[in-house]
């Protein structure tokens, strides 16, 4: 009698990687059928792979592998809306990506990043250096900057009353303890113009806080736009610019992100046409 020993391959390929989670019981359940000798074998296209090591733009590209702040809509959001000005500073700067943002929309500008994440630092230095901008990057807490700019943007860290990550770097880069909105706002203040503006992006849940802080800082709102993912749905973020003094009453709007899933809508691509290839 001859015994034949044979080793099956099942072989995958996967055009989202989120797709192996849901086939994975089924994928383990046929193979248990077949033998107790089998190999899977999974292709995932190279964009998939890389997704979290760089995002590609028209004019840059943004690596993040060594940042706690990834590439989101919330970054993209800010460096489309924000006024700019002669002397930009992105506060919590993390890849770069507002940086680099505002420095293609105001090529004129003089434009410094500043992050407390030495990491950071170095990852958007590294950005930069592969990108057409001149962007100084300094490793520093806001509460240490000195200076005069007339645009301050920043897309702060978002959880307040949440249990902080267990990474350092990821909790430095989304929890309020690292900065909270009352350091945020005086220290923007004191390092504003007279007409200068300061922009920033946060969750709704933190609207009120902001916007009570800025008040108690001597902040006006002059702009607002709320953000939704789908008409039908609730602002889930706001784009928020403040000056130090009284000019109106603020301007209002409201942009939707998706008017279909997945579909971007007319306003967001009139808004990053400039960036999102």
């Amino acid at each position: 009698m001859i015994i034949i020993h044979f080793k099956c391959v099942l072989y995958i390929c996967l055009q989202n990687y989120k797709n192996l989670a849901k086939y994975r019981l089924w994928v383990v359940n046929f193979l248990s059928l077949i033998s107790n000798n089998c190999e899977l074998l999974v292709t995932l296209p190279l964009k998939s792979i890389m997704a979290n090591d760089y995002f590609r733009f028209k004019q840059f590209t943004v690596r993040q592998n060594r940042c706690g702040m990834k590439v989101g809509t919330d970054g993209t959001l800010l460096g489309a809306w924000a006024h700019g000005g002669k002397n930009i500073l992105d506060v919590g700067t993390g890849t770069g990506l507002i940086a680099m943002m505002m420095a293609q929309r105001f090529p004129m500008a003089q434009i410094t990043g500043i992050d407390i994440d030495c990491n950071a630092c170095c990852q958007a230095q590294e950005n930069i250096a592969l990108s057409p901008f001149q962007i100084e990057i300094q490793c520093v807490n806001i509460t240490d900057m000195r200076g005069l700019f007339d645009c301050i943007v920043s897309n702060p860290p978002y959880f307040v009353d949440s249990l902080p990550n267990p990474d350092h770097q990821k909790a430095m880069a989304r929890h309020t303890s690292s900065l909270s909105y009352s350091d945020l706002l005086s220290h923007s203040y004191r390092l504003l113009t007279e007409d200068g503006e300061l922009s920033l992006i946060i969750p709704t849940e933190g609207k009120k806080l902001m916007e009570s802080e800025a008040a108690l800082n001597g902040f006006f709102k002059v702009r607002e736009c709320a953000v939704k993912t789908t008409p039908q749905k609730s602002a889930r973020r706001y784009l928020l610019a403040f000056r130090k003094h009284f000019v109106g009453e603020p301007e209002m709007s409201e942009g939707v992100l998706q008017d279909t899933p997945n579909v971007r809508s007319s306003w967001y691509q009139q808004l990053t046409k400039d960036f999102y290839l």
